[in-house]
């Protein structure tokens, strides 16, 4: 059969007002990270409908890989390393170019949050960020400690869980599979 093609992410914030950007991303003030207060509520009408703006239509370019995410996976690495050259020089071109102030850290913690920061913003709603958070969990911005109340207090706190479980199907589909 046909399958449309379009952008989903459109399609659930304007089809179900379900994508509300969080307070984090809201106080970045940066215009990797477009929003506007819809003045209304959101799908579960509790919280107030900040929309997105990155995908304003179904045919707004979705980004699945791009020369700039190469930057940032070549200067991660390099970091990891030991060289800091990659990635000072990546975050000195990205905040100059978002009217950001020059970064001044020096130490390679301080300068790896940067790089996921900025990482962060540059890849926003891109679902890059979960992969993100696996790779440097103290060092990924946005995501709130464990026991951090939720936005929505009566769901009680975020937890700890950084993956996705296994789909049924593929338990059931898997005589090989076993729960950990």
């Amino acid at each position: 059969g046909k399958r449309a093609l379009g952008n989903q992410a459109y399609g659930f914030d304007i089809g179900s007002n379900s994508i509300v950007v969080p307070d984090a991303y809201r106080a970045l003030n940066d215009p990797r990270v477009p929003w506007r207060d819809a003045n209304r509520r959101a799908q579960d009408s509790q919280l107030e409908y900040f929309q997105q703006l990155k995908y304003v239509g179904y045919s707004t370019p979705v980004r699945i890989a791009s020369g700039l995410e190469a930057s940032y996976i070549a200067a991660e690495a390099k970091l990891q390393t030991g060289d800091q050259s990659a990635a000072l020089a990546l975050i000195a071109a990205r905040r100059a170019a978002n009217g950001r102030p020059a970064f001044t850290g020096t130490t390679p913690a301080a300068i790896l949050a940067e790089l996921m920061d900025q990482r962060a913003r540059e890849f926003w709603l891109e679902a890059k960020h979960i992969g993100d958070l696996a790779r440097n969990p103290t060092a990924t911005p946005y995501v709130p400690p464990a026991g951090t109340a939720f936005y929505k207090p009566a769901q009680g706190s975020f937890g700890s869980v950084t993956c996705f479980p296994v789909p049924f199907a593929e338990v059931i589909a898997n005589p090989n599979f076993s729960k950990p």
